[in-house]
């Protein structure tokens, strides 16, 4: 039931954003528990929604945690992980082949390793993080980019706060509709990664894009 909402949620998402991201898929990350059992099998699933090939292929990449097994097929990958003793949080990713270029490539989640707090499909997550423009002149007095993000909360009752994570410049404002500034950042390749937290952290799935200033 959770898995056929976010779906919905993001084709209803990519009715109202236009062109842009409906020209790529979407990664839905998730696990079978918000908290990750130490020494204790972890299940993580990773569903595509949205274009890509009839079999697009799946890297994983683990912190924290050894990979027992995977299983992919068509739209789906799954494995299971264990994580190490002795660690904190697990962070687990997943990167797609075989989808359009210039798309984003993957997804990471992360769980705490702790017992308890119960099972949840996902953790609350951003999907969708656009730019109005990834190429900026140094020339220019006022290097502004317009961020407009777009999360699934866990649970109807959840309130989302929205951090974003930058490598240069600041942001201006709060919530999903913000002001990445970089008028004073001088040429060079900088990140901005986004993620929403109900409560368990950066639990869900996280979004980074990159922008160039010559």
């Amino acid at each position: 039931m959770r898995f056929f909402l976010i779906v919905l949620f993001l084709v209803e998402a990519f009715t109202l954003f236009g062109q842009a991201p409906f020209d790529c898929p979407v990664v839905l990350l998730r696990s079978d528990s918000v908290n990750a059992p130490p020494g204790q099998k972890t299940v993580f699933y990773a569903d595509v929604v949205g274009p890509h090939a009839n079999s697009p292929t799946y890297s994983w990449k683990v912190t924290g945690g050894d990979v027992l097994s995977i299983q992919s097929e068509g739209e789906g990958s799954y494995a299971d992980i264990r994580p190490n003793r002795g660690v904190k949080r697990l962070e687990v990713s997943v990167t797609l082949g075989g989808i359009p270029n210039g798309c984003p490539a993957g997804a990471t989640s992360s769980r705490n390793v702790a017992r308890g707090r119960g099972v949840v499909d996902y953790a609350s997550s951003l999907y969708i993080l656009e730019l109005d423009k990834t190429i900026l002149d140094h020339a220019e007095k006022n290097n502004r980019v317009h961020i407009i993000s777009w999360a699934y909360p866990s649970d109807a009752l959840n309130v989302l706060i929205y951090h974003y994570d930058v490598t240069a410049g600041k942001i201006v404002g709060t919530g999903p509709d913000v002001i990445w500034d970089l008028s004073l950042s001088p040429p060079g390749e900088y990140s901005i990664t986004a993620w929403v937290d109900d409560g368990c952290g950066p639990c869900g799935i996280r979004q980074t894009r990159k922008v160039v200033v010559k």
